[in-house]
């Protein structure tokens, strides 16, 4: 009798043992299978969550539904003098957060005040690669080297304000400080291409008179990259945005060489003004 009852307890311990070795759980084992509990919605400058939980384990899960941004419209402006600064004032259409944006006055009267002019200004004309830094933040920096290729990028200019007149909208004034700005992320999208900036920070800290950006990558062909941002529900959003007055637009061939064969990938950019 003795010997059955230590057999048996030898049997439970190594059963034990094994459940220990596996480390085997209910949740682990589940299928799970998730319904939503509760929303906690996203704002224009804070990310909101969904939560789940599982209907058999209860086990619970959350995603992240990322901030939007503002939305700024126009609201009111005023034109810079040659004594005065002007200003324009918006307002996000979503949350209703203000922005200020002051017109700086100019030995030439007003040059910011004139932005809805139809002249273009004159484009870079630039083929000469050259070698450009880039700000990584936390005091690094790294280097990138190309050319603009401002035949393209004049050929986007006009097939953008094409485009907006064939939907009934005003076309857009070209300008230069705009062209600076899409100078800039071009040549940094060459280095991390995406929406946020290599320093970490959101595109629009490059310049308070950014309204919204289109980027793209390995499009030699205005055409086709024209094509490809209508055929992008929020790029082609940005281009049919009726409060945008203004654009600038910048091609950065990015040079490339593998094996002594020298090649550039394109890298476009559309800073859009208001």
């Amino acid at each position: 009798m003795m010997r059955r009852i230590r057999t048996v307890a030898a049997m439970v311990f190594i059963m034990a043992a094994v459940m220990l070795m596996g480390g085997m759980s209910a949740e682990a084992a589940c299928k799970h299978s998730y319904k939503l509990i509760s929303t906690t919605k996203a704002t224009c400058t804070k990310n909101g969550k969904k939560v789940y939980k599982c209907r058999k384990c209860g086990k619970k899960k959350n995603t992240t539904i990322k901030a939007a941004g503002h939305k700024y419209v126009l609201k009111s402006s005023k034109k810079a003098t040659k004594t005065a600064n002007g200003y324009k004032k918006y307002k996000c259409s979503k949350c209703k957060a203000t922005k200020k944006v002051t017109i700086k006055l100019t030995a030439s009267a007003s040059s910011k005040a004139s932005v809805a002019s139809k002249t273009p200004d004159t484009y870079k004309v630039d083929t000469e690669d050259r070698t450009y830094t880039i700000d990584l933040g936390n005091g690094k920096t790294t280097k990138t080297t190309g050319h603009f290729d401002s035949a393209m990028e004049k050929k986007l200019v006009t097939l953008l304000n094409t485009y907006r007149k064939s939907k009934g909208l005003k076309t857009l004034a070209t300008r230069k400080v705009l062209g600076d700005i899409a100078d800039t992320r071009s040549t940094e999208s060459s280095i991390y291409f995406s929406h946020t900036r290599p320093n970490g920070t959101k595109c629009f800290t490059v310049s308070e008179l950014l309204g919204g950006e289109n980027i793209a990558c390995g499009y030699s062909n205005p055409n086709s990259l024209m094509t490809a941002w209508k055929n992008s529900k929020t790029h082609n959003e940005n281009m049919l945005y009726k409060s945008f007055v203004t654009i600038g637009i910048s091609v950065f061939a990015n040079k490339m060489t593998q094996y002594g064969i020298t090649s550039y990938l394109y890298y476009a950019a559309q800073s859009f003004g208001y």
